[in-house]
């Protein structure tokens, strides 16, 4: 389990300050994630994924979803505010949230060398994904309250969603995806609570 707790800590380490999660801000944050990975467990975890990188997968739950084999993970993207309305383990692969569905993943991977590979690579990437899901306030549910309304962002009207998904980080700074690991990478952690906290400096 250890090869797998260093992806957790390390997507854990950098999920704050990355303020977008459509395809590009999957892949910076994994991207982040891989960068703090030691070699071995890169390695061990590449070595299920068969050679690929695991910002290749950042967005594959995104994609997978709408095929009949994974319709079932539909739900597993967002979360409620409140653990209390959290699903319990034992309707998590039918109904699921994004915090039931990850504990799964990891509870799996727990005893990975058990499972057969397929199953392994599966797990891997529901981690890669719901992890930086968890931490897209627009992923956040709040039970009774509708967050399917319209903003206006600089006389642009887009849904909310869109806002967090894809609007913000392509607006900030047009960079690719390793231009802004290397940028958060090299942001210190007083500055990266000051950015939390809404004090960006440009």
């Amino acid at each position: 389990m250890k090869t797998f707790s260093l992806l957790i800590v390390a997507l854990m380490l950098l999920a704050q300050p990355v303020l977008a999660w459509g395809g590009k801000g999957h892949a910076i944050i994994t991207c982040i994630a891989e960068n703090h990975l030691t070699p071995k467990a890169k390695e061990t975890i590449e070595s299920y994924l068969s050679g690929k990188s695991i910002i290749y997968y950042a967005s594959w739950m995104d994609f997978y979803r709408h095929t009949s084999q994974y319709e079932f993970t539909s739900e597993w993207h967002e979360a409620p505010c409140n653990k209390d309305f959290y699903h319990t383990d034992a309707i998590a692969l039918k109904e699921g949230d994004a915090v039931t569905s990850l504990k799964a993943a990891l509870d799996s991977l727990s005893h990975y060398r058990q499972l057969n590979d397929s199953t392994v690579a599966t797990n891997i990437r529901y981690v890669i994904h719901l992890m930086a899901d968890l931490h897209c306030p627009c992923h956040v549910i709040y039970p009774g309250v509708n967050q399917s309304y319209t903003v206006n962002m600089y006389n642009m009207h887009m849904k909310y969603h869109d806002v967090w998904d894809s609007f913000i980080i392509e607006y900030y700074r047009t960079w690719s995806y390793t231009e802004w690991q290397q940028n958060i990478d090299r942001v210190s952690d007083a500055e990266a609570r000051n950015i939390v906290k809404g004090g960006v400096d440009d």
